[in-house]
């Protein structure tokens, strides 16, 4: 597997921290490419960047208090502080750059060890909290069942046990039977828009339209012991913008209608090796009476003559609504929302992940790469995830973008609409959370984390972006995208 190092260093650094403090950094000092972490320059903090770097710290669980980021920002030499990809773009102690160095590869342990706790049938999950302690729960012998994974595991002075009362079998069986009892719910005036399970408090989520004492007592009456919350049906999103060449994850598409989406990662068939493009499924257009059906043509840039560049023809996607309701709208579902594009004679792709600085800091060249160096789409709750969206990092939402997050829900099921007001609806069954946040039309955009051993670092293909409310964003991983539309995602 190729190392990447010299391509994530300011790829990851820009990425990671908002505009308003990057800004102020590149007014002080442009980040050197090449380089993962470098000294931090000394700034004159407004109150809207100490605020921003207090929530930062927070969540990073790094001291907080106002006069202290005053200080850092202000004399960071005194500090030895540094900053890059490791720190998110935020400034940090060396204790702390070693703190997240260990996290990282906690995160590593998480993913191995689930590898083989899935076997279990007294699993109850797993998950890594903001200390970057990994918590792993059974309904029977935790303690010893735990102590066989920590011999393999980097740091097992951080592997902690719980009790839980439920397996996870048992939350998917649970989470299962409320899907599958949805429909009939809808037509007794019980709208469900999502099911996910909550590892931490070992039970099922359940979110219901328009809540209400009655909706709340017929769940728990049919359901027993259940989280119910109010939760409306997601929209999804579809305006993009950008163009670039050749095809790489992370640009702008667009199909005939107009619809505009995001290219994710290239693949290859696993029977004939025909090369395509992986995007969203509800990125394609009604063909032939279906909606969402195969037959979307997708185009990317332009000709010379300023045309519209078609690159391919979707032949394969899992957005359809084979479902004809009472009330007579659609509804369809599937493990993942997406779409496959083989690539037309002509055009060139790579397995690159492209990022963009359009109305940025200028932190990172416009157009800077980044090899895929991987493709794990596995997750747990408390991993750090990055959205490659072709705004980000370069558009503010709400005076603060944030394109990489943590996850803190997987395997959600989340009934979306087509649009606003749209009866027809579709529901994904297997919805990560995450609370990066994702502009309108970020639909497909690739979902990527860093993979960090101590001394080189990778990008890894984990997924992409499917909509969500801002903050809330849900994504496939790439696994399961891969086997239901039968490719592998190429990477070196």
């Amino acid at each position: 597997m190729k190392k990447t190092s010299k391509y994530l260093s300011a790829l990851a650094t820009s990425v990671m921290a908002s505009g308003t403090l990057v800004a102020a950094i590149s007014g002080a000092m442009a980040a050197e490419p090449g380089k993962t972490l470098q000294p931090a320059p000394p700034l004159k903090p407004t109150k809207e960047i100490i605020e921003e770097v207090v929530a930062a710290r927070k969540k990073f669980g790094f001291r907080h208090d106002q006069e202290y980021v005053r200080d850092l920002l202000t004399r960071p030499a005194s500090f030895g502080a540094v900053f890059g990809s490791l720190t998110g773009g935020y400034y940090a102690t060396p204790e702390e750059v070693k703190e997240l160095e260990i996290r990282l590869q906690v995160q590593d342990d998480a993913l191995r060890i689930m590898r083989g706790a899935r076997a279990d049938r007294d699993f109850a999950g797993l998950y890594v909290d903001l200390d970057g302690v990994l918590h792993i729960g059974f309904t029977k012998s935790a303690k010893e069942k735990v102590q066989g994974f920590q011999k393999s595991a980097r740091h097992p002075q951080r592997i902690r046990t719980f009790k839980a009362t439920r397996s996870v079998t048992e939350l998917e069986a649970q989470k299962q039977r409320i899907l599958d009892v949805a429909p009939k719910l809808r037509i007794d005036g019980i709208q469900v828009s999502q099911v996910a399970i909550d590892i931490k408090t070992n039970k099922v989520r359940v979110g219901v339209v328009q809540l209400d004492a009655a909706k709340r007592e017929a769940i728990m009456s049919r359901f027993g012991a259940v989280d119910i919350f109010e939760g409306e049906i997601e929209e999804l999103d579809l305006l993009r913008s950008g163009t670039a060449s050749p095809m790489r994850a992370g640009m702008r598409i667009t199909n005939q209608s107009g619809g505009s989406c995001t290219s994710n990662w290239k693949a290859r068939d696993r029977d004939d090796g025909k090369l395509v493009m992986i995007t969203a499924g509800h990125c394609g257009v009604d063909v032939d009476g279906t909606l969402g059906g195969p037959g979307t043509s997708v185009y990317q840039g332009v000709n010379s003559d300023l045309t519209p560049r078609k690159v391919g023809i979707s032949d394969q996607t899992t957005w359809t609504f084979p479902t004809v309701n009472f009330d007579g709208s659609r509804s369809g579902a599937a493990p993942v929302d997406a779409m496959r594009v083989p690539f037309l004679s002509g055009i060139s792709s790579l397995p690159w992940l492209y990022a963009y600085d359009d109305n940025n800091s200028g932190v990172f060249t416009n157009g800077e790469e980044a090899p895929v160096g991987g493709a794990v789409g596995a997750v747990v709750v408390g991993t750090s995830v990055c959205s490659a969206g072709q705004f980000s990092p370069g558009q503010t939402v709400g005076g603060n973008f944030k394109n990489c997050g943590t996850v803190s829900q997987v395997n959600v099921a989340q009934l979306f609409s087509r649009c606003n007001g749209c009866v027809d609806t579709f529901t994904l069954q297997n919805a990560n959370v995450a609370d990066y946040i994702a502009i309108s039309g970020d639909s497909g955009a690739p979902i990527w984390r860093i993979e960090y051993d101590g001394s080189t670092w990778e990008a890894i293909a984990v997924g992409h972006h499917t909509g969500g409310p801002t903050g809330s964003e849900k994504f496939n991983d790439a696994n399961r995208v891969e086997d239901a539309l039968n490719v592998d995602i190429v990477h070196f």
